[in-house]
Parts: C-alpha cells; structure tokens; sequence
C-alpha cells in the first residue's frame, strides 16, 4: 500500500479499537514528534501504522527511541534517596500502548523494571520475548497476537505481574524454560474469550449437555509451560476462560487457581474420543511418553479440583488418567503380542511369560463396574442389571430344591412335597435379590456344587457393587 508523510498539523488515528478519551495521552506519550504516514487517507504515526509492510528500519528507529526516553529518566532515577525514587519508578512506564507491531518482532535480552503496558498493541506476526527480564507489571489488556508468542527462558522476578486480559492469541503461547516468581493472571471478559474464536460471544453460545456454554477454540492456540520453573504456583490465576487439559503438563498444576474455568475433553463419551484428542494434540507437539504425562496431569488437576470443592470436575480429570492408564496398557499388550510372544517361546517358558503379560484384571473389573468409582449412575446400572437380570438367568438354569414356605421345611421334606429344577423367573428375581442382601433361605437351596458357587459369587459381588456404588456418591459431594 502506498504510504506518503504528511507535514500538515494532524494527529495520529491510533487504532479504531481505542477510546478517544486514551488517545490523548497515547498520542503525547507514544507518538511523540514522529512523522504521520497516511494509509487509506488515515493519518498514522510509524508505530501505529497497521501495515505488515511498513519499514522495519523506520520502525525500529521509532521504537528505539521509546525506550531510550524512559531509559534515560531511569538513570536519572538512580541518584536519588531510595524514598523519592520510589516515587518516581512509580511514575515512570515503558509505554507500547496500541503500537502495531511488524511480523518477527523481538525483545531478546532487554530488562524492563517498570511498569510496561503494552495494553491495545497489536503484533502481526510472531513476538519473541526470549530472555526478557520483568521486574515490574506487565499488562498485555486486549492486546492482539496474530502469530506465535515466545517467552522462553524469560524472568518474571518476584515484583513481576503479568497480566493477559481480554487478550487475543491466535498461535501457540511458550513459556518454555521461563521462571516465575511473580504474578501471572489470564482473564477472559466478554466479549473476549482470548483462547476461542471471536465470533463466539455470549449471544452466540451453544449449550452441551452439562449446561455449559460451548465456544469453538482456534485450531492453532496452543499455551505450552514445559519446564518452565514456578515458585509460587497459586500466584498462577486462570479465570473465565476455556482451556484444554493437555496444556498443563510438565507444570504441576495442583495449587494454580482456577476460577471460572470450562475444561475442553473431560466429560467422555462411549467411544472415549476425548482422551484420544488430548494425546493426539500431545504427540502433534512432540510431546514424548505422551500418554504417561498427561496421566499425571489429569491426576495433579483432579487433586487441584477436589482440593477446591470442584468434585464433579475432579471426578471427570480421574477418570481421563484412568482411561489414559488403559490406553498406555493397551500398548504394552500390543507390543507383547507383537516383539514378545512366538507359540514356541509360550511353549517353553508359558510360566515366565504369563507373569509378564501386561494385563490388569482388577483395572478392566473397576472400569466396567463403577467407571473407576465416579459414576454413580453406571455403578447403578450395572448392580441392577445383575441382580434383575444375570443372575436371575442363571438360576433359572440352576437346579434348585423348593419347598412350600408355608411349612417347615422338616415337615416339607418329611411329606416329599419340595420339587427339583430352575426357578420361574419371577422367583428367580426374589432369589437374587435375597442372595444379594446375604439373606438365606431355606426353602429354597441349589443342589449342584454350580449354583452353589454362583451363590458365593453373587453374595461378593453385590455388597461390593453397592460400595462403589456409595463410592461414586461420595465423590460426587466430598473428598
């Protein structure tokens, strides 16, 4: 686009998006004496002009000039008494307020020790903060990042606080080896959600099941703190916004707060697709031993959840590591199938081979019981199906001896009155229900050594069906 300076007394347009009560002092504090370039018949100094294409170096130059400004009033600061300067660091800001930024723009290295606003800025392309040191606020309130933003091995020192409010991220947020001793705050506002597209307000919100609004994330936003070093995680503050679970590996999020939060992928379905999508994002990252960590993930939010009262939340982050747990299991019986057994290796070492086989029947047992204790209604369901139906099929196959109740069984047996064979189905259905509230009964016994096993068996199973039953209740209101 053509651009051509203008030497007529006008002022700067800013940005459209900015009230005109805050121009006034952008316009004195950022646009300073620069030159106005015109774009589309709109006056713009060369910091806020909003063309990808304007020139770097006149960019940079203007830029520079910024914090030379304020670099210059901090040495002025350093020969005063401790008191007045104080005062005056209070009073002075690296002002970057509503500044369009060129696309690869980078900060390497610099040291910020006062207030930095970068409130309104716009980066067109990536932004790399590699190796900044923040010794004071940081606020990026709307501010708009169109590529990807870098924070690696950057310093918030304990003074810091970082605040990304009503932000608009577009790519992958990397804290990779950055250091937190201070503040980090993510706010989500209406209409702003930072993390999900912009056309999704709260006028245009689609309601799930759970009664959860459900807003469509931006395919590329990624908020990656691989080992990035956290001193005081409950300085770490997420509020209203929507997150995916699989960001938070390799943080230990047990104390970050959450306030207000809708986790992405933790309600399961039948085919549980949820847990597949967080570790295919996992593994399109590079992540390696993808599964084992967000394993451990889920379980250090689920803990961060019923640490806070959140337990249905707690309940669903247990169950993905559970199901995360199968998942990594399946592998290893895929890999034993495939690198471990031959039918002459079983032949010759079947014992040996047993012991290693990587399945856990107490794991399948506690999943299709209960859901591993967080369900109640599946624990429900499955106590009801087999004292109504299972056993109550199986004793209708089972040969059982039946007495009249009206009289003693001595006098029963005594007149040969008690028959021999299966239970109708209705009384099949008592005999169940007695045998799972440990009740004999003497007129009616199995006269096979089968259907007095499957008596046993069913006298275990439902006590213990109906405590993963109260499980799952519990968890649902307590700890």
């Amino acid at each position: 686009m053509a651009k051509n300076k203008m030497m007529v007394k006008n002022l700067c347009h800013v940005d459209s998006n900015v009230d005109e009560k805050w121009k006034i002092g952008i316009r004195e504090k950022v646009c300073g004496n620069f030159p106005l370039l015109e774009l589309e018949g709109i006056p713009y100094c060369i910091l806020h002009l909003p063309d990808n294409n304007k020139d770097n170096d006149e960019f940079n130059q203007a830029f520079n000039k910024l914090i030379e400004n304020t670099t210059k009033e901090l040495i002025k600061v350093e020969n005063v008494t401790e008191i007045e300067k104080e005062n005056l660091l209070s009073k002075l800001t690296f002002d970057f307020r509503a500044i369009c930024f060129p696309n690869r723009f980078r900060f390497n290295g610099q040291r910020f020790t006062v207030f930095t606003n970068f409130n309104g800025a716009k980066f067109l392309g990536d932004v790399l903060f590699n190796g900044v040191v923040f010794d004071a606020t940081i606020s990026f309130n709307s501010t708009e990042f169109n590529g990807d933003v870098e924070f690696r091995h950057t310093i918030f020192s304990e003074k810091s606080q970082l605040y990304f409010i009503q932000t608009d991220f577009e790519r992958r947020i990397d804290f990779y080896f950055a250091r937190f001793s201070g503040y980090l705050l993510f706010l989500g506002l209406q209409p702003r959600e930072i993390f999900v597209n912009k056309s999704s307000t709260f006028t245009q919100k689609v309601y799930s099941l759970d009664k959860r609004p459900q807003y469509k994330f931006k395919p590329n936003v990624i908020l990656d703190f691989q080992h990035c070093k956290v001193e005081q995680p409950n300085k770490i503050i997420f509020n209203s916004l929507n997150l995916y679970p699989n960001w938070f590996i390799d943080i230990n999020p047990k104390e970050i707060t959450f306030t207000d939060v809708w986790w992405e992928n933790i309600n399961n379905d039948f085919t549980k697709s949820n847990v597949k999508t967080e570790l295919r994002k996992l593994e399109e990252r590079g992540i390696r031993n993808s599964k084992q960590l967000f394993k451990i993930t889920c379980r250090q939010l689920a803990e961060n959840a019923e640490n806070n009262g959140r337990f249905e939340e707690a309940s669903s982050f247990r169950k993905l590591a559970f199901e995360t747990e199968r998942l990594e299991r399946k592998d290893k019986i895929n890999k034993w199938w495939r690198e471990e057994f031959t039918p002459l290796s079983f032949l010759m070492k079947s014992s040996e081979m047993i012991k290693k086989f990587p399945y856990d029947f107490a794991h399948f047992s506690y999943r299709w019981s209960s859901a591993y204790g967080e369900s109640w209604r599946w624990a429900t369901f499955v106590l009801l199906l087999v004292i109504f139906l299972v056993f109550p099929v199986i004793y209708i196959q089972t040969n059982f001896q039946s007495c009249p109740k009206e009289k003693p069984l001595s006098i029963s047996l005594g007149e040969k009155s008690c028959t021999t064979g299966g239970l109708p189905f209705g009384e099949a259905i008592i005999h169940s229900l007695t045998t799972a509230t440990l009740q004999n009964v003497e007129y009616r016994k199995p006269t096979t050594v089968w259907g007095e096993l499957w008596i046993i068996l069913e006298k275990i199973f439902a006590p213990l069906q109906t405590a993963l039953l109260a499980l799952a209740i519990r968890r649902k209101f307590m700890r």
